[in-house]
């Protein structure tokens, strides 16, 4: 699914590089690039500097922004709006799973149905969709028993 939505893009390579604060894993920086190929040790060194010098900026963005409401939603960071916190620790509770991969699981089923991270966020939090039977409410319209 992934290739497909990138295929017509002039996409190479893509590189994902840790933002951490401390031991904690608190984001990705994504690189992307025309031409395939591994980074070099040069490249890679640039790559982790940068982002080690914006992990705590990114950190006090996530913690700042966590008290919009949807009303007052950042274009640019859906992701960081408190429903997006709060459906992940239901996903978390739902399905028994870490809460990384409670939120991959919230990023994917958005990027499947082509809907922003908020909006399905939004949806699991008002108990419109139910992970423990992700095919049995597909529709933000539908609500669980």
């Amino acid at each position: 699914m992934f290739w497909s939505a990138i295929d017509a893009l002039d996409v190479g390579a893509i590189f994902s590089l840790p933002l951490k604060s401390g031991a904690a894993t608190v984001g990705v920086v994504d690189l992307y690039r025309s031409t395939p190929g591994i980074l070099t040790a040069a490249d890679l060194e640039a790559g982790m500097t940068l982002a080690v010098a914006i992990s705590d900026q990114a950190l006090q963005f996530a913690a700042a922004s966590a008290s919009y409401t949807a009303e007052a939603e950042i274009a640019f960071a859906p992701a960081m709006r408190r429903e997006t916190h709060q459906a992940t620790g239901m996903i978390f509770t739902q399905l028994g799973v870490s809460m990384a991969e409670a939120f991959a699981l919230l990023q994917a089923r958005a990027f499947a149905e082509g809907r922003p991270i908020a909006e399905v966020a939004l949806n699991v939090v008002q108990r419109k969709l139910d992970f423990r039977d992700p095919g049995e409410y597909p529709h933000p319209e539908v609500s669980n028993p």
